[in-house]
């Protein structure tokens, strides 16, 4: 069955933990990541999304300005929370 249109007109939340580029990976690599998670955004449009991460790079190579960031402590790692909350088809 294809799940792509129910998956698609609900309104939910992406929560997602991606690599920071501190144990998997380098810098340049986790920034090379973040800027493909841009499809997340084109093919969810009703989702709202929250990334989790300590990369201060994330939402310049993300490429969208987020609705909101919390600060959070992940063990000894100082991590931000993004919030980017979407504007809903019926809204606009």
């Amino acid at each position: 069955r294809d799940w792509s249109s129910d998956v698609c007109s609900s309104d939910l939340l992406l929560l997602c933990n991606p690599p920071y580029g501190e144990r998997l990976g380098d810098n340049d690599q986790a920034c090379e990541l973040y800027a493909k998670m841009d499809s997340l955004w084109l093919d969810f449009p009703n989702w709202d999304i929250g990334v989790i991460t300590s990369n201060e790079n994330f939402q310049e190579s993300f490429g969208h300005k987020t609705s909101r960031i919390k600060k959070l402590k992940a063990g000894n790692l100082d991590t931000s929370f993004y919030v980017y909350t979407r504007i809903k088809k019926e809204e606009k």
